[in-house]
């Protein structure tokens, strides 16, 4: 027992440097966690009709997307996609709201 408290004991002395190193690692991780994940051609049309739907019919979709603090999920009514910039114009219940196309992960029909 005495010589496992000592393993754990030594561990807790680390030089600045290995600290920061693993800081950085873990931000990195953190990074790579909240980037958006890659969208095949085939997933795009799907998202392109689901758009034009909700557009013409006034059906509501539930989009999930990335935020700085990790995935938001939201319903609304598409009002209006715009190509430059890239983005979506939803009615909410919580009000008028503008979601960055590239940060989008997933759309739904409700």
């Amino acid at each position: 027992m005495k010589k496992k408290y000592q393993q754990f004991r030594c561990s807790q002395m680390m030089l600045p440097e290995h600290r920061q190193k693993l800081e950085e690692q873990k931000e990195a991780r953190r990074q790579n966690d909240l980037s958006p994940p890659l969208i095949d051609e085939q997933e795009r049309e799907q998202w392109d009709l689901l758009l034009r739907t909700s557009l013409e019919t006034g059906r509501k979709l539930t989009i999930t997307y990335l935020t700085s603090s990790g995935y938001r999920e939201t319903a609304g009514e598409v009002k209006k996609v715009s190509r430059s910039p890239a983005c979506l114009y939803l009615e909410t219940t919580e009000g008028a709201m503008v979601i960055p196309c590239p940060k989008i992960v997933s759309i739904n029909l409700l």
